[in-house]
């Protein structure tokens, strides 16, 4: 069942730091993009058990000369985002991450995230710039977010599985 965002927030399960507002569309969440760090060019070791990332360092948005409004300079690659949109899920419930369509019409692809029950932190997704040639200003909504939740009854528990 989909839950509204204003229910998501009067329950706990959206909180918001630094200067995120929160807005609302519809029966979704708008997500921004307020902080960006670009993946270190090393080898990352993946396993079941084990996981050694690249790394990532923190890019800082430049201001313009005329305006001195700041933009991320964004070349051709792969950038680890973050909104200050913090979730507390319950077990039972999830949310899911969507881009913008601007985004796409312009070659910019967003991961698709889902959040999963009893996930805790902040909403954090994977930007893939192919094209290059992107300035991208702090706060700008990126993505919706859709939240989710299942009737308690209908999740299996482990003693009902054995």
């Amino acid at each position: 069942m989909i839950i509204s965002p204003e229910f998501a927030i009067k329950v706990g399960w959206v909180k918001i730091y630094g200067d995120a507002t929160i807005q609302t569309s519809d029966f979704t969440l708008l997500v921004t993009l307020d902080n960006l760090w670009g993946y270190k060019d090393n080898v990352c070791y993946m396993s079941d058990s084990n996981v050694t990332g690249r790394g990532y360092y923190n890019m800082h948005p430049i201001p313009k000369r005329r305006s001195g409004e700041e933009y991320w300079h964004m070349g051709d690659s792969a950038y680890f985002c973050q909104s200050d949109v913090y979730l507390e899920l319950p077990d039972n419930a999830f949310a899911v991450l969507n881009p913008r369509n601007y985004l796409t019409e312009n070659g910019i692809l967003l991961s698709n995230t889902m959040f999963e029950g009893g996930y805790g932190g902040f909403v954090s997704f994977t930007l893939l710039n192919p094209l290059g040639g992107l300035q991208l200003k702090p706060h700008t909504i990126i993505g919706s977010l859709t939240f989710n939740e299942v009737d308690p009854q209908f999740i299996p528990t482990i003693k009902e599985e054995q």
